[in-house]
């Protein structure tokens, strides 16, 4: 009698828990595996959305200092140029040291020696030539504001001429680089164009901005949308 009476207590339970292990398969496990991939894809697109918005600030910066970077790209292809120019280093010398009053003896260029690895060709030059004091030391400020890149080795200084005439014989050894890629057409417009805004972009850089926020509101809908339906019906 008391095996009889179990029977339906036990049946009970074995469909109360067919009942829960359907409800969980078929309710509840679809719902929050939807809603924790929601959280995921929530989790990424805000990621994403940080990191174009920080690209966009970035480029935004470059936006504005773009003039500025561009001008210094343009005087470093003028102090090292893509050749060695040396015709046009010849005329310069002699044109700084015609201004500033100091006679040419003679300019003896060196063969340039190409760089190895990637780094910039040198070439030697070794200039004499006579003047007074204050011609000599303004033929070697120009030199220094030249827009060419050189670097001086040694200078050689003595007195000329005749005793206490004031003349000073130069000897001057130097080396100029050669060999930098010349700037880009973008830095050449950069350059010679209007000044850069800061205005907010568009196009190609805020596209990307836009889609991330869209795929941000979306998902966070969704989240909200799923756990509500799961809290509908049953879950925490």
């Amino acid at each position: 009698m008391t095996a009889r009476l179990h029977r339906p207590a036990v049946l009970g339970v074995l469909v109360g828990l067919v009942v829960v292990g359907g409800w969980w398969q078929l309710l509840w496990q679809p719902q929050g595996a939807a809603v924790t991939a929601a959280h995921r894809q929530d989790a990424q697109a805000t990621s994403d959305l940080v990191t174009v918005e920080q690209n966009v600030a970035h480029l935004k910066h470059l936006q504005t200092i773009s003039a500025t970077l561009a001008t210094i790209e343009q005087h470093l292809s003028n102090a090292v140029p893509q050749s060695d120019e040396l015709d046009q280093v010849l005329l310069s010398l002699n044109s700084l040291a015609q201004a500033a009053g100091v006679t040419v003896h003679s300019v003896s260029p060196s063969r340039p020696s190409a760089g190895t690895g990637g780094s910039l060709e040198t070439m030697g030059v070794q200039l004499t030539g006579q003047g007074d004091y204050f011609a000599v030391q303004s033929f070697l400020d120009s030199l220094r504001a030249s827009t060419r890149l050189i670097v001086v080795d040694s200078i050689t200084e003595a007195p000329a001429g005749k005793v206490n005439s004031g003349q000073v014989s130069l000897t001057l050894s130097m080396h100029l680089f050669a060999g930098l890629a010349p700037p880009s057409a973008a830095a050449v417009r950069a350059e010679t164009g209007p000044a850069p805004t800061t205005k907010p972009p568009t196009g190609i850089i805020s596209g990307p901005v836009t889609k991330a926020k869209n795929a941000v509101n979306s998902l966070n809908a969704r989240s909200s949308q799923l756990s509500s339906q799961a809290n509908a019906r049953g879950g925490p």
